[in-house]
């Protein structure tokens, strides 16, 4: 069995912030602002290094849970919606492995669309499938970081708290080991939904 690094940290070299990166501190600030009588508040947003790549992993019940997520850190986070992620084709996977082969913390919404809070909370298979092929092809193990948001519906009107909750990292090689890589991918998901799911109850 080929051995998996694991590792928050390949790339121990901070980047320094180009015309994209200066215009995404920006924005945030300026978000940030606007919006600050929302209240972000955060428990475990020291859970995540300042380098090297991430996965954070959130639930989604609104479009605006990408401004909290956003503006906890200290560096652009990308977000698989984004263009720049796809391929011709319209794959994702290839944009996601480069981003964080590059060092870059990156933000997927595993239930892959907004739920309505009357639903079961549901995550597809998506970031399994990115950290099979991190493991198989670059043999590296990004850690994966359970994020709960609450607070995002009615964040500009009327103004309401927003709570965010990172929980410890999951790493996908501790369900990998000699189990069909189907069944690891399955696992590792089940997992992941479950520390979300929980995390609001000690939310308050």
């Amino acid at each position: 069995m080929t051995t998996v690094a694991k590792t928050s940290n390949p790339l121990s070299a901070r980047k320094t912030p180009g015309l994209n990166g200066r215009f995404y501190y920006f924005m945030r600030r300026l978000l940030v602002k606007a919006l600050s009588p929302a209240r972000l508040r955060c428990v475990g947003r020291r859970l995540v290094p300042d380098c090297g790549p991430a996965l954070l992993a959130p639930n989604h019940v609104s479009w605006l849970d990408v401004v909290p997520v956003g503006s906890l850190f200290r560096r652009p986070v990308r977000f698989a919606a984004s263009r720049n992620l796809f391929d011709r084709n319209g794959d994702l996977l290839s944009g996601a492995t480069r981003a964080l082969l590059e060092g870059d913390p990156l933000c997927i919404f595993p239930e892959g669309r907004l739920r309505k809070r009357d639903r079961a909370m549901r995550f597809k298979l998506g970031t399994a499938r990115i950290l099979t092929h991190l493991s198989a092809e670059e043999s590296l193990d990004v850690p994966t970081f359970p994020v709960a948001i609450r607070g995002t519906v009615g964040l500009i009107y009327p103004a309401k708290p927003v709570r965010v909750r990172i929980g410890p990292p999951i790493y996908f090689a501790d369900f990998a080991g000699d189990s069909r890589i189907g069944e690891a991918m399955r696992a590792f998901t089940e997992r992941l939904t479950r520390n979300v799911r929980d995390m609001p109850r000690a939310m308050g």
